[in-house]
């Protein structure tokens, strides 16, 4: 009896882990309803096999949750690999090049000397500049960044529009034109 309830543990916290992988307008009353399982199995534990099994049983639904979201990870993209528009990519971590660009615009914190603010410059320019390539080459960002700039461009045509019609004076003055 103590097995299956540790297996119930185990299972409940793996559906709550994945469940945070996953999207969906369900998504919030699942992760409530495994989340009022999981408790109430951890009260059973503690009132029926008493405080050290309880203990166990916290202690394993923590370090199973812990240990399983990689494979949650992976199994919510493959997940998302079968529903259209979706890249089937792991979702838990960036993709290497990402990861390294981000250590190197995170490093510096701590300066101490003028060497390390000099180097900290230097680290921060050669990690914006290999963000910036890394946006260059994926085509997602390149798709994202054309649908914002021209959004952009059609609210200031549009404002600088309005305030022609609005304060002809004023951009006759400055010499603005629509």
């Amino acid at each position: 009896m103590m097995y299956l309830l540790y297996v119930l543990l185990v299972l409940c916290a793996f559906l709550v882990v994945l469940n945070g992988f996953l999207r969906g307008s369900k998504k919030s009353q699942i992760d409530a309803f495994l989340s009022v399982v999981l408790i109430g199995l951890l009260i059973v534990a503690f009132a029926g096999f008493g405080w050290r099994i309880g203990l166990v049983s916290l202690f394993l639904t923590v370090g199973s949750a812990i240990l399983l979201r990689p494979l949650a990870a992976r199994i919510g993209a493959k997940l998302f690999a079968f529903s259209p528009g979706q890249s089937g990519i792991d979702v838990s971590h960036p993709p290497r090049a990402l990861a390294r660009i981000s250590q190197e615009l995170g490093r510096g914190q701590g300066i101490q000397s003028a060497n390390d603010l000099l180097s900290s410059s230097e680290r921060k320019r050669q990690g914006e500049e290999g963000l910036f390539d890394y946006c260059e080459q994926s085509l997602a960002v390149k798709q994202v960044m054309q649908e914002f700039l021209s959004f952009g461009y059609k609210v200031s045509h549009g404002l600088r529009a309005q305030i022609w019609r609005e304060f002809p004076g004023m951009c006759q003055c400055l010499e603005v034109h629509p």
